[in-house]
């Protein structure tokens, strides 16, 4: 007898030490996720000047399913990653759209 166990390993190992850019009305964000479940999102918007701000959080990821903490409370999203593309699904909408940077 031959039992074969396939385990997904979800997006935890796909998303340790990588660094994903997403545009938006707000500005470029950049997410870099570190192995150590800490989040920093820099945020960088120009209106008469560049400004720069970086948020720290924590993440944790469980299959597809990734929880972010910025201080505001926990968010949940599904989670879809392609090559260099990685899609945020919140509640069945699509959300976020990212591009890895490295």
């Amino acid at each position: 007898m031959v039992l074969v166990v396939l385990v997904g390993c979800g997006i935890a190992n796909k998303l340790e030490g990588t660094k994903w850019e997403t545009d938006d009305l707000l500005g470029v964000q950049v997410w870099s996720f570190e192995a150590d479940g800490v989040l920093k999102v820099t945020t960088t918007v120009t209106i008469i000047e560049e400004v720069t701000s970086t948020v720290t959080g924590t993440w944790s990821a469980d299959g597809n399913e990734l929880t972010v903490d910025l201080g505001a409370g926990a968010g949940v999203y599904e989670v879809e990653i392609k090559g260099d593309e990685m899609n945020f699904t919140l509640q069945g909408q699509p959300y976020l759209t990212f591009t890895r940077v490295n």
